[in-house]
């Protein structure tokens, strides 16, 4: 934005926790990806290098389905295939970690065969997020 005064500091190092919280639909790629990516490409676009930045997307609830393989995605929305893989793969591309909430998945009867090979399954969301917080990292709900 032209004239913006808080911009991004290509000397800091950005540590991002993205809680994704956002569903939408079934056959369309998921609004909170779209957000993180944004993000993520502004601050490149501002000079911020990509070893600068260390970013971590935590998938619980209903998200999860997000980070699922075709057939599964298939199986729990009724869509043709999962429309989020590309841009799932484009953000593991550019350094971003998917992490899935371990007490969501079994609650939903998800397995770890269920996952897209990019994602890990932690124990819970909430310890993921204490974790990640004491180790620096702003939480950013998208």
């Amino acid at each position: 934005m032209a004239g913006a005064t808080d911009r991004p500091d290509p000397a800091q190092r950005y540590k991002l926790a993205f809680d994704v919280k956002s569903t939408g639909p079934a056959n369309a790629v998921n609004p909170a990806l779209i957000g993180i990516a944004r993000i993520i490409n502004t601050l490149r676009q501002q000079g911020v290098a990509a070893d600068h930045i260390e970013a971590t997307a935590v998938f619980h609830g209903p998200t999860i389905a997000v980070v699922t393989k075709n057939e599964t995605y298939r199986n729990r929305t009724g869509a043709k295939a999962n429309p989020n893989l590309g841009l799932l793969r484009e953000l593991a591309a550019a350094g971003v970690k998917f992490v899935i909430c371990g007490v969501s998945a079994a609650e939903q009867n998800y397995t770890r065969d269920d996952m897209v090979p990019e994602a890990t399954m932690n124990m819970s969301a909430t310890l993921t997020f204490i974790d990640l917080g004491l180790k620096g990292y702003v939480k950013v709900e998208r």
